[in-house]
């Protein structure tokens, strides 16, 4: 359970989104709670670890919901910063010079990269890698930490920073769902629906791949240190 750094957090989620229930999470995942809002399913989950009540390193991910959508996608600034794979451009140079967006299907991100989510991207994040991730299902922002900050101070949102970040993932998620569809129907009316089932059918599996490729890689930074200690222990003693 989420300790009492969160509490009023928690007190503030259940009137915006709840009644709430207790929901599976990913594995750097210790508590998720699932509601609605504006009509959308939502999701607040607290990453991180949790020991004997305490709650520092733990972060706060608010998340709504784009349904089963295969769309991966990460916001970093372009400066220092090396994205494999593909990219998303929106035609707009003042975005595209300052962050760079990896994207799949690209073409879905790019299109629903539109006006008004760059300008809530320049907004949020205007100097700074963002916390914005579209995947497992869900547009997440980052809402908050309980690691004190360069100021010593810790930052988990108030009342009304909650109600910003749940606007803004409701928008993104609005925006990647009807990408995503107009693409779809765009190659069902162009070349047929069999077409487009066979499109659908290659996002789905091309994401399958890239989450299985993202699972071995968090076993394989959790197992390996885990390993080289059980041989040290076992050269020791």
């Amino acid at each position: 359970m989420v300790g009492k750094y969160w509490d009023q957090v928690k007190l503030d989620l259940e009137e915006l989104i709840g009644p709430t229930r207790s929901v599976p999470g990913p594995l750097s995942a210790f508590e998720v709670l699932e509601g609605t809002y504006a009509g959308q399913t939502v999701q607040a989950s607290w990453l991180g670890r949790i020991k004997s009540g305490s709650t520092r390193g733990s972060t706060l991910s608010i998340g709504a919901s784009i349904g089963d959508r295969p769309i991966r996608s990460y916001v970093w600034l372009r400066s220092g910063s090396t994205i494999f794979g593909p990219k998303a451009s929106t035609g707009d140079p003042s975005f595209d010079e300052t962050y760079i967006v990896s994207a799949r299907p690209p073409d879905v991100v790019s299109n629903a990269l539109d006006a008004d989510i760059r300008e809530l991207i320049f907004r949020r994040w205007p100097d700074r890698d963002t916390s914005l991730t579209i995947e497992g299902g869900f547009a997440k922002i980052m809402a908050g930490t309980s690691r004190p900050g360069p100021s010593g101070q810790s930052s988990a949102p108030d009342r009304d920073q909650l109600v910003s970040i749940l606007n803004d993932v409701v928008l993104i998620a609005d925006k990647m769902r009807a990408s995503y569809d107009q693409a779809r129907a765009s190659i069902a009316a162009q070349q047929g629906e069999e077409a487009a089932v066979e499109w659908d059918r290659n996002c789905h599996a091309e994401y399958a791949t890239r989450q299985r490729k993202s699972r071995l890689i968090i076993f394989a930074v959790v197992l390996i240190p885990v390993g080289l200690t059980a041989l040290l222990l076992a050269a020791l003693f």
